[in-house]
């Protein structure tokens, strides 16, 4: 057992622990024929622009997406770290998903980094119960029907379709 008031060194050894031999490539079940339940949450920042005749409109969000991990869940219970309830792992070491928007206008993914370093120090928050949190930053461009036969008193909604495409 490891003592309730773990320090660096423990963190780093639980890190180490629970990357052992851990696929970023395979779904995070023991069942690989299971899919894993993606909560999305989407919170718009500000609409940039809307063209109401291309029907594109730019924004920024934030994305929050959560899923359980097996393997990391399982690896903690039986590591003996009950010290230590919450820890970062890189993103770019780690299984996420495949999250596709339907209507995008271009070709951006809503995983967008500022520089090499934002995307290296990008991480995935986990909870010893193996619930894997991710907060990413975008701006996007969606595609939308409009109707401009009121113009200047139309009024548009704009749907974006999320897909998860694992």
């Amino acid at each position: 057992m490891i003592p309730a008031n773990s320090g660096y060194d423990d963190a780093q050894n639980l890190h180490a622990f629970l990357m052992t031999n851990y696929s970023r490539i395979l779904t995070p079940c023991f069942n690989q024929s299971e899919s894993v339940d993606v909560i999305l949450d989407l919170f718009l920042n500000t609409v940039i622009d809307f063209h109401p005749v291309s029907g594109i409109t730019t924004f920024s969000a934030a994305f929050i997406i959560k899923w359980r991990d097996e393997i990391i869940e399982s690896r903690w219970r039986n590591s003996g770290y009950v010290g230590i309830d919450v820890t970062k792992i890189g993103m770019h070491n780690v299984w996420l998903p495949k999250i596709y928007i339907r209507n995008i206008a271009n070709i951006d993914s809503i995983y967008q980094f500022l520089s090499t370093l934002d995307s290296e120090m990008s991480s995935v928050t986990y909870e010893r119960t193996g619930e894997a949190i991710l907060t990413c930053l975008a701006v996007l461009q969606t595609t939308c029907k409009t109707d401009v036969t009121y113009y200047p008193l139309d009024v548009h909604t704009c749907d974006i379709i999320v897909v998860n495409i694992d």
